[in-house]
């Protein structure tokens, strides 16, 4: 979902180099032989959120990545191999791979892993793990998700470099100079940048693991003018239900005549704070948050907050008569009993008497536009 009243997006990302431990070898694979291992997928490695910086995990807002490990073996490949075994995370020189850990991040293993052995800290979740498959039969497919929760500013890591291996042995049918050689195939290479930087973004996994709400939130503390270089004007709230797992997104940037322009323009309006962008998984209005926003207790609504520093207003609001658009359309309040054409009302709009913050709340079950005008 989407709540416009925004804020200037800053996109300044802290890249510094990572720290792991590295920890015991995997193991390289031989010269190619008649009898080397054949996949139709050799290793694939994918994220989510992909392309984007990660916050850090603090005391309030813990964020996570999801990861997932693919390997699909030839059916037309009959050798035997054994003592199969995934790793999560290695660092790997050609095709000669060592494990590794994350510097303070923690991994949880959401499926897919039999015999699963964790390194780092005692027990799951951990910073590393290794998933034992024994023989890998012909056709067979690997399919490992895991969640790796991120570390926190200073535990030393400024990325997540994710990579993955899978080792076997062929017993006596290997071509490779000694029998029982272990061959290794490593997946393709993902980094995840991590970054401390939410004045104006923020993006996450959330954890199907979680028995409470889960609350994912830009940097809550308002600032306009003297702020050290980090004008904060506007910060957005987005809170779905426990035990649901999915990529969020909040963004917020500011309205712009030609390439954002205020959805309250043609009504005589003009819209105040920024361009809120909140997007929660790829739903609509029929994924896992399909709710009656009207109900206020439908605990399956996403819910959404955002609050307008009243020190960057530039004209005097009137909450009773302020107009909240999403997808460019007027939004009822729920109080009303209508919803907007994606099943989405506005909670309230209300302004602090001291601060003159504005606080705006949505709830519905879509993601979308949203933006403010008064």
């Amino acid at each position: 979902m989407n709540l416009a009243s925004g804020r200037c997006l800053r996109s300044a990302r802290l890249l510094l180099p990572g720290a792991v431990a590295v920890l015991l070898a995997l193991g390289a694979a031989g010269t190619s032989g008649a009898a080397n291992p054949r996949f139709t997928d050799a290793g694939t490695l994918t994220t989510t959120p992909s392309g984007v910086a990660v916050a850090y995990s603090t005391t309030d807002q813990p964020t996570y990545v999801k990861t997932e490990l693919t390997y699909v073996r030839d059916l037309a490949d009959t050798n035997v191999l054994t003592h199969s075994s995934v790793s999560y995370p290695v660092s790997c020189v050609l095709n000669t791979c060592r494990d590794q850990q994350f510097a303070g991040a923690k991994i949880t293993v959401l499926g897919g892993c039999p015999n699963a052995t964790f390194r780092g800290t005692t027990g799951s979740p951990a910073e590393g793990l290794t998933c034992s498959f024994g023989t890998l039969a012909p056709g067979a497919k690997i399919d490992i998700t895991v969640l790796v929760q991120t570390p926190a500013a200073g535990a030393g890591a400024t990325e997540l470099p994710n990579l993955a291996a899978l080792s076997v042995q062929e017993g006596g049918n290997d071509s490779q100079p000694q029998a029982s050689h272990t061959d290794t195939f490593p997946t393709n290479a993902v980094t995840t940048a991590l970054t401390s930087e939410t004045t104006g973004a923020l993006n996450s996994y959330t954890n199907p693991n979680s028995d409470a709400v889960q609350n994912f939130f830009t940097d809550k503390h308002l600032c306009v003018g003297a702020c050290a270089g980090h004008p904060n004007p506007q910060s957005t709230q987005a809170t779905l239900r426990a035990g649901v797992g999915v990529a969020v997104g909040l963004t917020e940037s500011n309205f712009n005549p030609t390439s954002n322009p205020c959805p309250g323009t043609s009504s005589g309006l003009t819209c105040f704070g920024q361009l809120s962008t909140i997007t929660v998984g790829d739903s609509g209005a029929t994924g896992p948050f399909a709710c009656t926003a009207t109900n206020l207790l439908d605990a399956n609504c996403l819910v959404f907050k955002v609050v307008v520093a009243g020190s960057s207003l530039t004209f005097s609001v009137n909450t009773k008569r302020a107009v909240i658009f999403h997808q460019g359309i007027a939004v009822p309040l729920c109080s009303t009993g209508g919803v907007d054409a994606f099943g989405d009302c506005i909670l309230s709009v209300l302004q602090d008497s001291k601060t003159k913050d504005i606080t705006l709340i949505a709830r519905g079950p879509s993601n979308g536009g949203w933006g403010g005008a008064a």
